[in-house]
């Protein structure tokens, strides 16, 4: 086995490299926190304020993949380029990423469109 190809990955490691992180830390989970809070304010706001397309309302929500995208194009890569120890690594974005999409699924066209009707559905029929 080659010795260059020591991360999990196969990630290339240097010699001074910081020690793994675990996936799930402080850090992930903020920034998961932040994609939740992201999406579940901006999507009512733009699918029945702006009457845009749906923000979130298909299977791979589009406004959960720009804002990876973004994340990882304005943020991670200047963080690799010029500091790779405050770099996320791809567990850490995984666990972000995991997190917003599961917060898919409570406003407008997930959880909050079927859910309320079918509570009052016994009461009405």
């Amino acid at each position: 086995m080659d010795s260059t190809l020591s991360k999990p990955g196969g990630l290339p490691s240097s010699p001074g490299s910081v020690a793994a992180r675990p996936a799930v830390n402080l850090r992930s989970v903020l920034l998961g926190l932040a994609g939740v809070v992201l999406i579940c304010a901006f999507t009512p706001y733009n699918d029945y304020a702006l009457n845009n397309t749906a923000f979130i309302g298909n299977n791979l929500p589009l406004g959960l993949m720009v804002l990876t995208f973004a994340f990882v194009l304005l943020v991670n890569v200047p963080l690799l380029k010029f500091t790779p120890r405050f770099a996320f690594s791809p567990g850490e974005l995984a666990v972000a990423f995991t997190m917003a999409l599961v917060s898919c699924t409570l406003p407008t066209s997930g959880l909050m469109r079927y859910f309320p009707p079918s509570m009052i559905a016994p009461y009405h029929l």
